[in-house]
């Protein structure tokens, strides 16, 4: 029948095998949910993006690294004429006191020595420690009274007629110490801390070491740049297939991210108190360089144009803090309490389509019952036998004919049977 109607049926099947594997299954999707997706994963926890900010500074290599803003607290550079990618590199020398002789690929430039204040360009969150720098003198060409400029700046012009330019490495910039502060918070876990003020826009958390939920962590750390960076500043920034001579990451410049990540859940342990990591990438094959101009006092009549290449190393935040949410635990739940019935569909084709008694299974499985008329009567299949004999015993005194009802057949009394009789006879 096209419309029939699909009902469940529940049937206990006395196999062993099938209830078995029935069972270990529940078992291992409840081991699944409670101890994965709720302990190691923390399903009970609704977790909060953190922000934060951060601080840079950088200092030059000091005696014992100690602060070069205290009295008595000296620089620890090395001597010119002993760092081979200078000017004032003395091989013969070197080689006195090492009996070696390392040569350097690069491009070879004077050397000058800066302290920190000086090798660094800062942004919000971003530090450029410089390591090769370029300085041209310049002259207004541009002034108030001209409709057009061709150029705004000339060189200025020494008394060489050539022009007054002067490039230099920094000397030891692998050596600096990368000095940076990061704080951070959750902004939800902030927002519903009871130490937050209702009547500002914006929330300010408390910093209580034993409730460190909306807590804001001030972190502060030394890095050497060349350590953490990943790479040797003397390496070439070119590929030798190129067939360009080498360029030194030293004389082009690079850039480096550095991602610092925030959590407070470790895995099978649940929350605990937040800790930080670091993870560093450097960009093969960047170059990096930054123009900073420094003007006289006579403002805009001559400036000093500063071309700086340098180590660009930008910091991303991320990361996640957590607190328990019952809606969240729920959600989770009901989610993962939905695997239950793959282990009644996994049972069921095993037994209907797998097992050698599926054919038996499919039996008692699924069963048609007898069909229902359309005018809401229904025909027992016990009224059905009686009927269907009742007829058959009066085949000898007539013809059945059909009935508008194709289950009922009703009889024709002959023409030579007694009327009187037929007309009493009673048909069902």
């Amino acid at each position: 029948m096209i419309c029939a109607y699909d009902t469940v049926k529940y049937v206990h099947i006395k196999d062993a095998r099938l209830g078995a594997l029935r069972y270990c299954l529940l078992i291992i999707i409840f081991i699944y949910v409670i101890v994965f997706e709720m302990w190691a994963l923390g399903g009970y926890l609704e977790s909060s993006p953190v922000v934060g900010v951060v601080r840079f500074s950088l200092q030059q290599p000091t005696a014992k690294n100690c602060d070069p803003s205290q009295p008595g607290c000296f620089n620890a550079f090395s001597s010119l004429n002993t760092i081979e990618y200078c000017e004032q590199y003395d091989a013969n020398k070197v080689a006195a006191n090492n009996n070696k002789s390392i040569q350097y690929k690069g491009n070879i430039y004077p050397c000058e020595i800066y302290e920190a204040i000086n090798a660094q360009i800062l942004s919000e969150k971003s530090i450029t420690v410089i390591t090769r720098a370029t300085l041209t003198n310049q002259t207004l060409a541009c002034h108030e009274h001209d409709l057009t400029c061709s150029r705004t700046y000339n060189d200025a012009l020494s008394l060489s007629s050539s022009f007054l330019e002067r490039k230099y490495y920094i000397a030891q910039s692998e050596a600096f110490t990368l000095l940076f502060d990061h704080a951070v918070t959750a902004s939800k876990i902030c927002t519903n801390h009871g130490n937050s003020h209702p009547s500002s826009t914006s929330y300010t958390c408390s910093a209580q070491a034993s409730d460190y939920e909306g807590r804001l962590f001030s972190i502060s750390d030394r890095l050497c740049v060349q350590e953490h960076t990943g790479v040797n500043l003397d390496d070439c920034s070119t590929s030798s297939s190129s067939g360009k001579p080498c360029q030194t990451y030293r004389d082009s410049g690079a850039t480096m991210l550095l991602n610092i990540y925030w959590a407070d859940f470790n895995l099978y342990q649940g929350r605990v108190e937040p800790y930080y990591y670091y993870k560093t990438q450097f960009i093969a094959g960047s170059t990096f360089k930054q123009y900073i101009p420094f003007y006289d006092n006579n403002y805009r009549q001559s400036r000093t144009l500063l071309n700086a290449h340098g180590i660009k190393i930008a910091v991303l935040l991320g990361g996640e803090f957590n607190q328990f949410n019952a809606v969240t635990f729920l959600v989770t739940l009901t989610t993962a309490l939905g695997l239950l019935a793959v282990a009644t569909t996994i049972v069921d084709n095993l037994m209907l389509y797998i097992l050698p008694e599926r054919e038996r299974y499919q039996e008692v499985k699924y069963e048609n019952t007898e069909e229902f008329e359309q005018n809401g009567g229904v025909l027992s299949a016990t009224l059905m036998a009686g009927l269907n004999q009742l007829v058959s015993s009066r085949q000898d005194d007539g013809v059945l004919i059909d009935h508008p009802d194709e289950n009922i057949a009703v009889p024709v009394v002959a023409d030579n049977a007694n009327e009187h009789d037929a007309l009493n006879e009673p048909l069902l």
